[in-house]
């Protein structure tokens, strides 16, 4: 009886604390598309969210973890994990599926389920692509992750880790996400939109430049010799 008692209450709690560091965040969010990012201050966040800074400070290190989302990815399952994870998108590939099918379909599952955990991630990746301030933070962070995926090509090829192949793999893999994520975020595009952009990416990235025909005109013209 006293064990229900005390789960009911941290449930309790556990709901009352959640609800908070929503409210923060989405109080955080209308502002930062009100005034912007670099504009706003913590001391109006917690205004607006009728709470007091050190209640925030409670919930968010920084006002930088509002919106990056990776960060706050990292700091809850750790560095070890997202390796074991890029290693298990490559070698758990189904049968017949090339690499950059298998990683393509992680990447969009992971997406799907970092918007269902929290709908606010979509606005949080379109304010910290939007913001130079935190964009530049960001595409460091993000590329802070491409030892593991070196590591997790590397693995599935059953080459060394310095191999040139493993890392120009790794390469292409990290800028065709970052790039899709940018150009999604520029046009304010949709989850569906966000979709169909890695399918198309990685479809290009999967067939290679010389599967693109370059137009006649362009040909006769790069033929044409300068007078």
């Amino acid at each position: 009886m006293v064990k229900k008692v005390v789960d009911g209450v941290q449930s309790l709690r556990e709901r009352k604390k959640e609800r908070t560091r929503k409210l923060i965040l989405e109080t955080s969010l209308d502002l930062f598309e009100q005034k912007g990012y670099d504009n706003t201050t913590v001391e109006e966040i917690a205004d607006a969210a009728d709470i007091s800074p050190r209640t925030f400070f409670r919930y968010f290190e920084t006002k930088l973890d509002l919106v990056m989302v990776d960060k706050e990815l990292d700091a809850h399952d750790g560095r070890e994990h997202h390796e074991a994870e890029f290693a298990s998108w490559l070698l758990d590939a189904d049968e017949g599926e090339g690499l950059v099918d298998t990683i393509r379909k992680r990447i969009v599952q992971r997406f799907d389920e970092q918007i269902a955990a929290d709908p606010c991630n979509v606005r949080r990746v379109r304010l910290m692509m939007g913001t130079p301030s935190i964009r530049a933070i960001a595409q460091e962070h993000f590329h802070e992750h491409m030892p593991e995926l070196v590591k997790a090509f590397a693995e599935a090829l059953g080459v060394d880790e310095d191999d040139l192949q493993a890392h120009l793999f790794a390469a292409a893999v990290g800028t065709t996400m970052w790039t899709i994520i940018e150009r999604w975020a520029a046009e304010h595009g949709s989850r569906d939109r966000l979709t169909a952009m890695l399918d198309e990416g990685f479809s290009l990235l999967r067939d290679g430049l010389d599967t693109q025909a370059v137009p006649r005109r362009r040909r006769r013209s790069a033929g044409k010799a300068k007078p």
